[in-house]
């Protein structure tokens, strides 16, 4: 789960992070390989999400400036994944709200982007 969030820094399972990172669906945590930090291309979802995959869920800045391609959109239509883009003080609340759902474990892979 997210602690908390700060321009720059993100704490997530008692960790601090100060680069984009991706969180599996088994809550791994990963620094994010993306060539160009602004943009979720095809080819970086295929890479960050793994067959539990269910939702992507995108944390596009404070300034909401990350963006996904149109092939990124596509393949996550092809593949049958839900999306949930949101600025990503809301995309870390989303998250934790989701990831404590009783029952049963969402299948979430999470993509942020701290600044």
């Amino acid at each position: 789960m997210f602690q908390w969030i700060t321009f720059g820094k993100v704490k997530y399972d008692n960790s601090v992070f100060s680069q984009d990172i991706v969180i599996s669906t088994d809550g791994d945590v990963y620094q994010r390989q993306a060539g160009d930090p602004l943009r979720v291309t095809a080819e970086e979802l295929d890479a960050s999400i793994d067959s539990n995959t269910k939702t992507v869920v995108v944390g596009t800045g404070h300034y909401d400036i990350v963006k996904l391609t149109p092939e990124a959109m596509s393949y996550l239509k092809d593949m049958k994944i839900d999306l949930v883009e949101k600025h990503t003080p809301e995309a870390i609340d989303y998250y934790n709200k989701r990831m404590k759902v009783k029952g049963r474990k969402p299948a979430i892979t999470a993509i942020i982007h701290v600044k």
